[in-house]
């Protein structure tokens, strides 16, 4: 997400002035090398950072301990009406209320205090205290926030509760037998819930990590006796590096045999941008005889039927049901008409025996391809099925992620939604598992909580580290 990309940007630049002979450091800083990004991170909740994985109050830390010979000290050391010395406490006490946190109320005082602490810091930067102010100041406060990061990141089940959890403030489902439950499927639920970012978010490589498995352990998952792998990939788009049809044709190979290619990886992407970017990496990254023999890539849409539909949008977030789901990030943008088909028409136009694997990455048009894909699901043709669940799967889905609407409960949760769609494939004899870099957690029948429809409430602090922005795939 967003979030990551600049507190990545902002650790870079802090590693690059560690490396830095002092002098030309301190030059940099003076000069609003960290200005923006700096602002920019005192606006994000600390609460969330301190749970990912950037080391950013660490290097802050290190490069406010930094015997510096060319910089100013801070003029808040002298100055009453600073509040380092109240923000410093409020996160060290912060830290110790974490540890015995075990009621909401304790909970809530945890999560307070670190606010309170933020919003000092907030105050001084927002009062013309720059960063040399923040980063030379007698005050550790990046010290007391690296502590309390290790005091989080420490927190993690074993049989037992964590204290965090069993304190969330408000919370729709019944924490407290949950988390005290030693049933498998409780067991299952705090282990997601204890990884939610770290394992199983939709910027893992939990896909790629799948399809390897997949293929070091073919001949018990291979559909077709005539030993060729059929893979579909809905929504193809190369974006950040990620290509899963270039992941496919290296993990299985694409060999020649007695019934023509090993491997057919068939890839759809309608945006002609998109499509045009695709086809030049699939170039770049695959030999020419891979790709004619084993790669077909189609510019078109894949949803419930054949005919033609609109792309509404842009880029990596462009979808079909961009109106339905009464989205406005990207009115401006024009809609482009495209052909669409349905997988269950390409499979019998293609005349194909099986599809191994089905992957769905639609932005929120998911549940119209599954639709479309009716029969040769409940005919037992496909494999495994792969979809992406996010924040654009509804209307109500998307208002809670992103225009701060109130969570609805379960039941009032219109379609698609992810506890309904499992169902729908259970009935059909199909496991409905999240998708993680270490596990498939079940979430099919007798596994299924609550607590897993995360789109429900994706700004919930249960889901630490999110940001809000609901993601990530199951596997059926």
């Amino acid at each position: 997400p967003a979030e990551d990309c600049f507190l990545g940007t902002l650790s870079l630049r802090l590693v690059l002035l560690a490396e830095m002979e002092q002098e030309r450091a301190a030059q940099l800083i003076a000069a609003g090398f960290l200005k923006k990004q700096f602002q920019l991170f005192l606006q994000i909740p600390f609460a969330g950072i301190l749970l990912l994985n950037w080391p950013v109050f660490a290097l802050l830390r290190n490069l406010s301990e930094r015997a510096w010979e060319f910089l100013p000290k801070s003029r808040c050391d002298a100055d009453h009406s600073c509040t380092f010395g109240d923000a410093l406490a409020t996160f060290d006490s912060a830290r110790l209320q974490f540890g015995t946190a075990s009621s909401p109320s304790n909970f809530n005082r945890t999560v307070d205090l670190i606010h309170a602490g933020q919003r000092s810091l907030m105050r001084m930067f927002s009062a013309d205290r720059g960063i040399l102010d923040f980063l030379r100041t007698k005050w550790n406060i990046w010290s007391a926030l690296h502590r309390l990061r290790e005091v989080l990141d420490g927190d993690r089940f074993s049989d037992g509760p964590a204290s965090w959890l069993l304190g969330l403030p408000s919370a729709p489902w019944d924490v407290q037998d949950v988390m005290l439950s030693n049933q498998a499927s409780d067991l299952y639920v705090r282990y997601f819930i204890d990884h939610v970012r770290s394992e199983f978010y939709g910027a893992t490589d939990a896909v790629e990590l799948f399809v390897k498995d997949v293929a070091l352990h073919d001949d018990d998952r291979r559909l077709s006796s005539s030993g060729r792998w059929v893979f579909m990939d809905i929504g193809a788009a190369f974006f950040d590096g990620d290509c899963l049809v270039v992941d496919m044709i290296r993990h299985f190979g694409c060999a020649a045999g007695d019934h023509g290619a090993s491997v057919l990886v068939m890839a759809f992407e309608p945006l002609k941008e998109n499509f045009e970017a695709l086809v030049s990496h699939l170039t770049e990254s695959l030999d020419s005889a891979s790709l004619a023999a084993c790669v077909q890539v189609h510019r078109v849409a894949v949803g419930n039927r054949t005919g033609q539909t609109s792309i509404f949008g842009r880029g990596r977030l462009a979808s079909a049901v961009y109106h339905d789901l009464r989205r406005n990030d990207m009115d401006d943008a024009i809609p482009t008409e495209v052909a669409m088909v349905s997988v269950d028409d390409v499979f019998i136009e293609e005349d194909l025996e099986h599809i191994d694997i089905l992957k769905i990455d639609t932005e929120g048009n998911d549940w119209n391809v599954i639709d479309g894909a009716r029969d040769v699901i409940e005919g037992g043709l496909v494999g495994s099925v792969i979809v992406e669940y996010g924040g654009f799967w509804s209307r109500h889905t998307w208002e809670v992620s992103n225009l701060a609407s109130v969570p609805r409960q379960q039941e009032e949760l219109m379609w698609p939604n992810l506890k309904g769609v499992v169902q729908w494939f259970w009935e059909r004899g199909y496991e409905g598992y999240f998708m993680g870099t270490r596990q498939l957690i079940p979430i099919y029948g007798q596994f299924w909580h609550d607590w897993y429809e995360v789109c429900r409430a994706p700004h919930h602090v249960m889901y630490r580290g999110i940001f809000g922005w609901c993601w990530f795939d199951v596997v059926f």
